[in-house]
């Protein structure tokens, strides 16, 4: 008798959460107030399964933005949804495709998921801060995160790859070509790390980077010039101290 009365009770919320994720998308958005750096474009679809032809958030344009809600996650407790935003084929537009998730407070995050964004996209962030030297950023970011999710101080789960391809810094006047350069993400006891690792041609570097409590940076490796690195960048790394007899510039800040 038991187990009739749970399976009655399971089909009943299933048919709730069945009514609930049919109502048009368009008219729950309309009911919700918006930050001010949020706009929508057109909406279409149910919540279930809908579509955005436009979103802008803090000045970002992307284009199609797709969702589909995962009913077996859902029968777990975890709203949880497949999402996909703009075309691979347009280098010079944010793309992304993955999972994104919600399970209570303390568990929000993402899985399986490629983003690829143009690097000039950062600049106006870079140019609201302080002694920011960064006039300009060329290339294009592409990232692959195969688990990541809110902690404090930062997460309780990193894992991914970041590769900022055909990299490019305009410095003071100066244009600055990296190469290319690789990221490896992790989490640490909520601290955010990276390894950055340069491409032989261009920039020889290897840092170690970790993001702690109350935003303190610590930073350690070294960087050299590669064979095909241009005049100004290598004459840009004299500003760094004197080069090892590797010819290698160390990096150290933070602790």
């Amino acid at each position: 008798m038991k187990s009739w009365i749970k399976i009655g009770v399971g089909c009943f919320f299933l048919y709730i959460a069945f009514l609930i994720a049919t109502i048009p998308a368009n008219f729950v958005i309309s009911k919700v107030k918006l930050p001010a750096n949020v706009a929508l474009g057109n909406v279409s679809g149910t919540l279930w399964q809908g579509k955005l032809d436009t979103l802008t958030v803090d000045g970002i344009l992307l284009k199609n933005v797709g969702w589909s809600i995962a009913l077996p996650k859902l029968l777990s407790g975890e709203v949880g949804a497949d999402f996909k935003f703009g075309s691979s084929r347009k280098i010079l537009e944010p793309f992304g495709q993955g999972y994104a998730y919600f399970a209570g407070a303390q568990n929000i995050g993402l899985a399986n998921t490629q983003l690829s964004i143009p690097a000039d996209i950062a600049m106006p962030k870079l140019k609201q801060i302080r002694g920011n030297m960064v006039e300009s950023l060329q290339g294009i970011v592409k990232a692959d995160i195969q688990a990541a999710s809110i902690g404090k101080p930062y997460c309780t789960e990193l894992a991914g790859k970041v590769n900022w391809q055909q990299s490019a810094l305009g410095v003071m006047g100066g244009q600055f070509s990296l190469g290319d350069l690789n990221v490896d993400l992790a989490c640490d006891k909520g601290n955010l790390l990276a390894s950055v690792k340069g491409d032989d041609k261009t920039l020889l570097l290897d840092l170690k980077a970790e993001l702690k409590d109350k935003n303190q940076t610590k930073v350690d490796g070294f960087v050299k010039a590669g064979p095909s690195a241009d005049a100004m960048l290598m004459n840009a790394m004299t500003f760094l101290g004197k080069a090892d007899s590797q010819g290698r510039y160390k990096i150290k800040f933070g602790r």
